[in-house]
């Protein structure tokens, strides 16, 4: 179940097909994913003090865990440059991750 069932994206309340999804609303992956794997996705919120064991509670190693750990400060802060015209792919999230997901039982 989501945290915030009520913020889910207008098109999962209309019960409409997965579509183009903001990457940064949690709410709107984890529906995504619940959508994709036929069941209820939770979003987890881990506070960054806990980052670092957090990864290496899931199977990374120290170094890939500092790693990680360093990336999702630098995204979940912006202190990177972003591209004043990026390029974007034809492909949406939900469409990536289904293909990715294809056979995955929960």
């Amino acid at each position: 179940m989501l945290r915030n069932p009520q913020k889910a994206a207008p098109w999962a309340q209309r019960g409409a097909s997965v579509a183009l999804v903001d990457v940064h609303d949690t709410d709107a992956l984890a529906l995504v994913f619940a959508h994709i794997l036929q069941h209820p996705v939770q979003e987890e919120n881990i506070p960054p003090t806990a980052w670092l064991a957090y990864y290496k509670a899931n199977g990374f190693s120290d170094k890939a865990a500092r790693s990680y750990a360093n990336m999702t400060a630098i995204f979940i802060n912006q202190r990177y440059d972003r591209p004043t015209n990026p390029v974007k792919g034809v492909t949406d999230l939900a469409s990536y991750l289904r293909a990715e997901l294809a056979g995955c039982t929960p």
